[in-house]
């Protein structure tokens, strides 16, 4: 899959893998790590709407506020709407974040980081 430009931050353009999703698109399968380790598809939510938050790392101001605010939300949507973060912290960074707030049990927290990952 090839890199294109497409997200700016600032004045900087950062590429982007892949192609750009449209609105109304299915969103393509995903194999995410929870906080503990387990994986998580987007099969796992199945017969919900998925509301898809991405973040860099929950250890920045905005990405912690966006985290708090959608799980203080998401508590009052019911049952059939899920709000799940991805982020590309590590799981156990996840889990010291997602622990005291309440959503780290429920898997939506989730890691873009694999275990396989060359990064680490």
């Amino acid at each position: 899959m090839a890199n294109r430009l497409g997200m700016k931050v600032g004045d900087s353009e950062h590429p982007v893998q892949g192609a750009m999703l449209q609105v109304g698109s299915p969103a393509p399968d995903f194999v995410l790590l929870t906080p503990r380790y387990s994986q998580r598809t987007l099969a796992n939510y199945e017969g919900k709407v998925k509301i898809l938050s991405c973040i860099p790392s929950v250890d920045t101001g905005v990405c912690s506020a966006q985290t708090h605010r959608f799980n203080k939300e998401a508590a009052d949507l019911g049952d059939d709407i899920v709000i799940v973060t991805v982020s590309a912290d590590l799981p156990f960074a996840l889990g010291a974040f997602t622990i005291p707030i309440g959503v780290s049990a429920s898997g939506r927290c989730l890691s873009s980081i694999s275990r396989t990952s060359s990064s680490m």
